[in-house]
Order: structure tokens, then sequence, then C-alpha cells
């Protein structure tokens, strides 16, 4: 693959400003057109043969924020990639509640920590990964929140939720990065 790496000045690139957030414009390659929203990061977009790859990584520092930007440039490479609303609405949605626990139970809403969001994207498959600077957890220790005695526990919804909606789903040692894959579904 060859790569193509997209800069901008430093003060929209840097995540170590504090900067407004600026519309970066349309990029095109070979034919293809992205809107670059809302990015204060580096933007690369690998080209190989037989497809585009859409690269996005983003170190968040506030919830609300983080998703703000996350979100739609997801969803932007998604419908590029032609991922039905289903699959949109899953990866939304395993996107959000990784995050939200990355925050919350991971960082333990600690303001001088942060999440790292990590997402590659082409036409049949999503990766993404989420990492927070908590000691990490053993997702087996989870209770099931469907089990008769778990139902009112407001844990591991959000852990059920992206295994349910996801293709695969790993935590990685020591427990504080999840990796999610979500794999179109082939055309019968």
């Amino acid at each position: 693959a060859v790569s193509h790496p997209t800069s901008y000045p430093r003060s929209v690139c840097d995540d170590q400003t504090q900067s407004p957030v600026h519309d970066c414009g349309d990029l095109r390659v070979r034919g293809r057109q992205f809107r670059l929203i809302e990015a204060r990061c580096t933007l690369e977009l690998v080209m190989s043969n037989a497809a585009h790859t859409f690269r996005f990584e983003r170190t968040l520092r506030d919830l609300r924020e983080g998703l703000e930007l996350v979100h739609p440039a997801v969803e932007g490479a998604l419908e590029k990639f032609g991922y039905d609303d289903g699959a949109k609405f899953a990866i939304r949605l395993a996107v959000e509640e990784a995050i939200v626990n990355a925050f919350r139970h991971g960082n333990q809403l600690d303001p001088s920590k942060v999440v790292r969001f990590r997402a590659v994207i082409d036409a049949r498959e999503v990766v993404l990964e989420i990492e927070d600077e908590g000691p990490g957890f053993d997702p087996a220790t989870i209770p099931d929140p469907t089990e008769d005695e778990n139902l009112e526990i407001p844990s591991g919804r959000g852990v059920m939720l992206i295994r349910a909606y996801m293709s695969e789903v790993e935590y990685l040692p020591p427990g504080n990065r999840v990796r999610m894959v979500f794999r179109k579904p082939i055309a019968a």
C-alpha cells in the first residue's frame, strides 16, 4: 500500500494545542471526495490497488467533545464506504459505549487522563481501538446483566451491547484497551 499523509498547519493538527476546532475542507483522492470536519488530527488515507482505507487517530481529553469529534469522522467514513444504516447504528453505539466506559470506569472521570481512539475503516471492515489510562479490568468479572439477579445492577450493559453488535471484541492486557471489529456482511 502507498501511504499519502495529508498535513495541516500545526495549530490545526496538534493534539496538544487548545486551538479551536477547524473545518479542514475537502480532500479529493483518485476521484473520491472526503470531507474533513472538525479535524485537529493527522488524517492518512492509505491507497492500495484494491481499496481505500480511512485512518483516524485522536487523543480525547473530554467525553462530550471527544464524542462530538469522533462520531462525524467515523460516520463520514462509513457513508463513503457504503455501510448501511444498521451497520452505522451498531458501530456508533459500540463506539459511544466504549468511549463512555473508558472515561467513566477506566479513567474514573479524572480530567488529567486521556482516552486514545483509533479507527481503520475500509469497504470490508471497521477496526476500532479505544484505550484509557486506567489500571485495566478483567471483562470476565462483569456480571451478566441478563441474569435475574443482575437485572437491577446498572453495570455490564455497555459491554454486552458492544459484544452483541460487533463481529469481534477483544480486551487487550491489562484490560484498558478494547479492540472492536465490525465486518460488513457479504451480500448473497
